[in-house]
């Protein structure tokens, strides 16, 4: 609303992405003429932007701006930035590198984890927005009760716990990464939990905040905070007499596991053994109703791989680990209990297995009633990079990968001067060849 002294009008002027929008008909603005008494000297004048097809996106406060100034010109130019509070929308949830959905069903097993993916779309790239913990979140051990403190481990309740659990603003990323530190260009964000099922069925809803950056109305700066009133529903229902697969336990496993479902593991190299990675499983057998099932005994469980694993995998089964009753309540496997098995993996790639993913499924089965359960991760390999090992020297890798020890020693600058490279050693193996002012890599 602008309000004029002794000026016959007052004349608008939208930015360039304001006025973008209303020439593509996405918004559209109307000037009304507010009554005044027939003797005053003044003047007032409303200016109205609606939206026509959906309220579009802005990228900066300044896209967002009205500028007035009178007629007769006099009083000077002044401008208004409009703060654009839309509030988070679009809200999904991806389980386990699944679809992102608005409403998610994880069918799981009891003391099976599951990685949860939350994202929301807001339009003002430079929001800032928070994904909190679920409206819901009584129905799971592992957060704050209502006393502010953690909701110790129980056997019947979901556990739940933030890969992030920093404050909430600094915890939800955005998914593409900051511009500058502050721009999130697509306006995508996420936070990521995990939450490992138990017996009961736990339904979890989730909503959003947004808060803008600073918005400048004349000399005043203030801030906005937008509360969505859209909601993401994830339902937990467990399957039981299935295998589970289960994290490691402090103490009683050797090797980290298990990956979670479609995992993707740090990079590795040729020559450079992979990271031992260990898969556990056990089939709890379950008496009893919803709400009050107990456990009974568990099926022996066997864990061989599903597919082809990539050449050079080398499998071992270590015993079948008998768990006593765990009264530790530790992540969520309080009074975990059973026969589990177990399998570790261990992989050296070697040439030619370079520049790609390689997917490693496995099948736990109960070995009396058959059922079973698919885990899979991903391991990457670089390409172009090499793992030495003893023996090797620049010379014979120009050999093996047809370029010169020169271009070698130049790329990677190992050990001065000499032609030798130490054992454990990542060297390039790339070649540039030139073609006009572009580069083309070629091993």
């Amino acid at each position: 609303m602008v309000v004029t002294v002794d000026a016959d009008d007052v004349v608008f002027t939208t930015s360039p992405a304001l006025t973008a929008h209303m020439d593509s008909r996405a918004l559209k603005a109307t000037i009304q003429s507010l009554d005044v008494t027939p003797a005053a000297t003044h003047r007032i004048r409303v200016y109205r932007i609606s939206d026509v097809l959906g309220f579009p996106s802005f990228v900066n406060r300044r896209d967002l701006e009205v500028c007035y100034d009178t007629v007769p010109a006099g009083a000077g130019k002044r401008c208004v930035q409009i703060h654009f509070g839309v509030p988070p929308f679009h809200l999904r949830l991806s389980v386990d590198g699944g679809l992102f959905q608005s409403s998610a069903v994880a069918r799981t097993m009891p003391y099976q984890t599951s990685r949860v993916v939350v994202r929301v779309r807001d339009v003002n790239a430079l929001d800032r927005v928070c994904i909190d913990l679920p409206a819901t979140y009584g129905q799971v051990s592992g957060v704050p009760g209502t006393n502010g403190v953690i909701v110790e481990d129980a056997a019947e309740r979901a556990y739940f716990e933030w890969e992030d659990s920093g404050e909430c603003y600094a915890a939800t990323r955005c998914a593409s990464g900051l511009v500058g530190g502050e721009l999130c260009a697509d306006g995508e964000w996420e936070r990521v939990f995990t939450i490992k099922s138990k017996t009961r069925n736990t339904t979890l809803t989730f909503g959003f905040e947004a808060q803008s950056a600073q918005v400048k109305s004349a000399s005043r700066w203030s801030a906005f905070t937008d509360q969505s009133s859209e909601s993401a529903q994830l339902s937990l229902n467990p399957v039981l007499g299935v295998p589970a697969f289960v994290d490691s336990l402090p103490g009683a496993n050797r090797v980290a596991g298990t990956p979670y479902s479609m995992q993707r593991l740090d990079t590795c190299f040729i020559n450079c053994p992979m990271p031992t990675v260990g898969m556990y499983s056990l089939l709890q057998i379950w008496t009893g109703a919803q709400g009050s099932y107990s456990y009974s005994t568990s099926e022996a469980v066997e864990i061989m791989p599903q597919g082809e694993l990539p050449g050079g995998s080398v499998l071992s089964y270590p015993p079948d680990l008998p768990l006593p009753r765990y009264d530790q309540r530790f992540a969520g496997n309080f009074h975990l209990q059973g026969s589990i098995a177990s399998v570790e993996i261990d992989w050296t790639p070697s040439k030619g297995q370079e520049g790609r993913d390689h997917t490693l499924c496995f099948t736990a089965r109960g070995k009396v009633s058959g059922k079973t359960n698919v885990r899979c991760f991903v391991v990457p390999v670089a390409r172009c990079q090499y793992c030495t090992i003893e023996g090797d020297s620049l010379q014979s890798l120009s050999v093996d990968y047809k370029t010169s020890w020169l271009q070698l020693w130049s790329a990677n600058a190992v050990c001065g001067e000499c032609l030798c490279v130490r054992e454990n050693t990542i060297v390039c193996v790339c070649v540039h060849v030139f073609v006009g002012s572009v580069a083309i890599e070629d091993i």
